[in-house]
């Protein structure tokens, strides 16, 4: 009996550890998101303190050896999504962005597919997961959270110099 309690505690402590880590990579996609999409024009400083500030708010993830990805998509004409802009940080490198351009581009998260003229911004955040008991529930992986928003104030397609 003993050892299936156990058992039953360790998983109980693993999952919820889990679930938490990926609700705190939700919310600061999410904060990113809704940060960016506030502003009326962005600057490349703009843009780098707003990184930083996600990558503080991911806490206790460390996305310093994660990414954060930060895509302006638009259709400016009709003919498929094309990438504005978009900045990263974190030295996951190796990571790709799943934004996909083009008329034969498969539609975002949720099925969303841009109309002409439409801009969206697409925030991924990908950090590393290591479980507390690697190989006994889990094992070591990546967390991924992606969030969409819509520009408030007008397009977000370019980026003012600083």
């Amino acid at each position: 009996m003993a050892p299936f309690l156990l058992t039953l505690l360790v998983g109980s402590v693993e999952i919820t550890r889990y679930v938490y880590l990926r609700q705190v990579l939700d919310v600061a996609a999410s904060g990113l998101g809704d940060l960016v999409t506030m502003e009326t024009r962005l600057s490349e400083s703009t843009i780098a303190d707003l990184l930083a500030a996600t990558k503080r708010a991911a806490a206790p993830l460390d996305l310093a050896h994660g990414r954060v990805l930060l895509t302006s998509l638009h259709d400016p004409d009709g003919n498929g999504s094309q990438i504005a802009w978009q900045r990263s940080s974190g030295s996951m490198t190796e990571v790709e962005s799943a934004v996909r351009t083009g008329a034969d581009a498969p539609p975002l998260q949720g099925g969303l597919a841009l109309a002409p003229g439409d801009n969206v911004i697409v925030v991924e955040l990908i950090a590393p997961f290591d479980p507390t008991f690697p190989g006994l529930f889990m094992d070591q992986g990546r967390l991924r959270a992606q969030s969409i928003f819509v520009p408030r104030r007008g397009k977000l397609v370019s980026i003012d110099p600083d």
